[in-house]
């Protein structure tokens, strides 16, 4: 009769050889680095999450210079970098409905814009001036 001698499996160890400066620089190299864009949203996401209680999805832009944090109750925050270096931070909500966060809506937003565009547009002189061009061309 054969008998089975069960032995311990060893795994091996890996071979840990002294890293050198060669590798060490080519490791740092390859590391990505977070751009001070980033930076900045990661310090306004660990100090607003503290107390959150929201689902957040955090959208990079960095081409734009612009990162935005959309959370599930439907508000944003948008984190920009202008050219000069500086940051700004700006919170909206998407409805009036939180009472809680005085934040501006996008809706408030969007309207500033439009407004700054079409300022001229809405000038009462150049309303005027077209309503008579538009009735000397009617006749």
């Amino acid at each position: 009769m054969n008998k089975k001698i069960l032995m311990p499996v060893v795994t091996p160890k890996p071979i840990e050889a002294p890293r050198n400066a060669l590798q060490e620089a080519i490791d740092r190299a390859l590391r990505p680095t977070k751009t001070e864009l980033q930076k900045k949203a990661d310090e306004y996401a660990n100090q607003a999450f503290d107390e959150l209680c929201l689902d957040v999805k955090r959208l990079e832009h960095l081409d734009k210079g612009l990162i935005l944090f959309l959370y599930s109750d439907f508000s944003i925050t948008k984190i920009r970098e202008f050219r000069s270096g500086l940051f700004k931070i700006e919170n909206y909500q998407t409805t009036r409905c939180s009472p809680k966060r005085n934040y501006r809506t996008v809706a408030d937003d969007l309207n500033e814009q439009w407004a700054a565009e079409h300022a001229n547009k809405s000038d009462p002189q150049v309303v005027i001036e077209q309503v008579k061009k538009m009735a000397f061309n009617w006749n």
